[in-house]
């Protein structure tokens, strides 16, 4: 995960680093389905800052914008899968803004990171390579959940 922070870069867990290494090995040599991927991850992390009123410094903010508004309808992996993946982006929206309702369990928060990975590892390489990697990468997203349950305190 391109994961950032305010004003450089996060340091990666060593659950993040598993699931980089994971989405490194299932993108392979289409460089531009993993930088989508980290886009993607770096730009939710900015809008969960804000959704979660923490700071945003204008990096972010403008790393994030540029990104969402330039350089993914620019990436030739997002431009040729697009219909197959906005729907899924639009349902991970979706399970991420009811994830802190009562009720809801907080891993639906990690959906755009979990179901982008699995579209993208079937669009690479089919079922096969879902199945594969995709139950380790759910796994991992679920302790990713935990760990930053903690850092928050439980509070979400």
């Amino acid at each position: 995960m391109n994961l950032v922070g305010n004003k450089k870069k996060m340091e990666l867990t060593e659950t993040q680093l598993a699931i980089q290494a994971r989405m490194e090995e299932i993108c392979g040599d289409n460089v531009f389905a993993l930088q989508f991927w980290q886009g993607i991850c770096d730009s939710v992390l900015t809008w969960d800052h804000i959704a979660d009123d923490q700071e945003v410094d204008k990096e972010m903010a403008h790393r994030a914008f540029t990104y969402l508004l330039v350089d993914a309808p620019l990436n030739p992996f997002f431009d040729k899968y697009k219909e197959s993946i906005v729907p899924v982006i639009m349902n991970a929206v979706s399970a991420w803004q009811h994830s802190n309702e009562d009720g809801a369990p907080k891993i639906k928060a990690f959906d755009i990171y979990t179901e982008i990975a699995c579209t993208t590892a079937f669009i690479i390489g089919g079922r096969e390579a879902v199945e594969k990697h995709i139950p380790e990468i759910r796994r991992l997203q679920w302790q990713n959940c935990q760990e930053d349950d903690a850092l928050d305190g439980g509070s979400k």
